[in-house]
């Protein structure tokens, strides 16, 4: 007769393979073959992207040059001339783009960001839809005046997530004609 320790373990070990084959653990990224990953990420719709891409926002026809910045947990936009107030006791912020567009949302929330050898900057965030090539997001976004920066839009992790890959070497990979609403 089998020792009852050893069989425990065997029916154990049993079940946990077939648990593993009918629901395999998700593999991250660094366990998958790359060529795999990549090929399977295009599948499902995601873009290759450079560096630098042109961003629009289709409810405002404001198109502008965007840095695709993957360290940055949130999307950026150069707002200037701003006025805080209140609609129904809900806060909101009225701003100005760098092309002179005038603005007004509802502030979602306000967040302190990081900033390389500045202290952390409190900025109000609010709800708006980007469109970087074929795909459209309405995202949460912070407002700061980026006018003294190249790039006036900061696409950050919570845009790119799950539909971009990112070609460091390249910029403008996506064709212009995909900006349209």
């Amino acid at each position: 007769m089998p020792h009852p320790t050893r069989s425990f373990f065997f029916c154990a070990s049993l079940l946990l393979v077939i648990i593993g084959s009918i629901f395999p653990a998700p593999l991250h990224a660094e366990e998958q073959d790359p060529i795999t990953y990549i090929t399977t990420k295009l599948n499902k719709g995601a873009l290759i992207i450079g560096t630098v891409e042109t961003a629009k926002i289709p409810s405002l026809h404001y198109k502008t040059e965007a840095r695709i910045d993957s360290g940055a947990v949130m999307t950026s936009l150069s707002a200037h001339d701003f006025q805080f107030f209140k609609k129904e006791g809900v806060p909101w912020i009225s701003f100005k783009l760098p092309d002179g567009t005038e603005v007004s949302k509802e502030i979602v929330e306000h967040v302190f960001v990081k900033r390389h050898g500045k202290p952390p900057q409190k900025r109000p965030v609010v709800l708006m839809t980007f469109r970087l090539g074929s795909k459209k997001k309405t995202i949460e976004t912070t407002l700061t005046d980026r006018r003294h920066f190249e790039y006036q839009i900061l696409i950050g992790r919570n845009f790119l997530a799950h539909d971009f890959l990112i070609d460091p070497s390249a910029h403008h990979l996506l064709p212009i004609n995909d900006l349209s609403d």
